[in-house]
């Protein structure tokens, strides 16, 4: 049977890193963790066909044994295993570890804006949940935990993120990740030819209420339109963190299709702190010193994450700041 490098993927940000590297590392495989990521990597699929999709079935047994017939598998065919989160799904990482295939660990994130639990309150959050003992001793020795705030106020969530992968997983630095630009596959997306005076807004909820928010982008998107702007919005993927915004005039994008695939045909991206709008290789422009009522807390994780990810990043306060950047 051929070799052949397999993803396993949690989230909509590595489907732009296997388009655009289609020609230097081909993926035959992707195997999903949850079916809502499905029609983002339908349209890989739809450029790249000889990819296969799989959907990790629901239920812990299932998954469970889903996964490790994968990874033994992989290993058995000497096949390349690449994962690209410092915090994926728990389960996969411990596989890995037994198991340990030949692989590839490529963060596409930073976690600057998550704050690690002191060993104190690690034991705490481990001691504190409903989990079977085994659990509990695999959480102590093989992953760190993090915290990160929940959007509209909700609270925190927490990460589990492994330690260190065995030594046939080969660790790519985040800096090594840069995406190529040249690749033929990649060039219906990444660089479609708009019209020259394109902007779009990249939205999501936020730890502060969704209308007081939903207002502070209707005001920039207005001037954006006022001042000859052909506008479009992208909602987060994840269904629990929208913001449902929607606004006249404007070309609404599904909100499950990521970003990555469609961002770059534009002249500026607008945002808070996303992932994508930190990666935009056009004029970035941060709103987050506009939320006045975000706590400060809050906002303190979300410029750290934001300065980890990159330096060309614009932040406006207000109005007038906002359409300096559009003259």
């Amino acid at each position: 049977m051929k070799s052949h490098n397999v993803a396993y993927i949690s989230s909509t940000m590595p489907a732009r890193y296997i388009l655009e590297r289609s020609q230097c590392e081909v993926i035959y495989e992707i195997i999903l963790s949850h079916n809502k990521y499905l029609p983002t990597y339908e349209f890989i699929k739809k450029q790249l066909p000889n990819i296969a999709i799989k959907i990790v079935p629901t239920g812990f047994l299932k998954s469970s044994l889903f996964l490790a017939c994968a990874i033994f598998k992989n290993k058995l065919f000497g096949e390349t295993v690449y994962i690209f989160h410092e915090a994926c799904w728990p389960v996969l990482d411990m596989l890995i570890h037994f198991i340990s295939p030949k692989g590839k660990f490529t963060p596409l994130a930073s976690l600057d804006g998550f704050e690690k639990l002191s060993s104190a309150e690690e034991a705490k959050y481990i001691n504190g949940r409903s989990i079977h003992f085994l659990t509990k001793y695999f959480a102590r020795k093989y992953f760190h935990i993090y915290k990160h705030s929940l959007d509209d106020n909700k609270g925190y969530g927490y990460d589990w993120v492994f330690k260190k992968y065995p030594k046939p997983v080969e660790y790519s630095t985040f800096s090594n990740t840069k995406l190529p630009s040249d690749n033929e596959a990649a060039k219906g997306i990444s660089n479609v030819k708009f019209k020259e005076k394109t902007i779009i807004f990249l939205v999501g909820s936020e730890p502060v209420d969704n209308q007081y928010l939903s207002q502070i982008y209707k005001c920039y998107i207005s001037l954006a339109l006022q001042y000859g702007y052909a506008v479009s919005i992208k909602d987060h993927p994840n269904s629990d963190a929208r913001l449902n915004l929607d606004s006249a005039g404007c070309h609404i994008y599904r909100p499950e299709v990521a970003a990555e695939l469609i961002i770059e045909g534009y002249g500026i991206a607008v945002g808070v702190a996303s992932t994508s709008l930190c990666n935009f290789s056009g004029k970035a422009i941060s709103i987050l010193n506009s939320i006045e009522k975000m706590p400060q807390e809050f906002r303190e994780k979300r410029l750290s994450y934001i300065k980890a990810m990159s330096k060309s990043i614009v932040f406006v306060s207000n109005a007038t700041e906002f359409l300096d950047q559009l003259n």
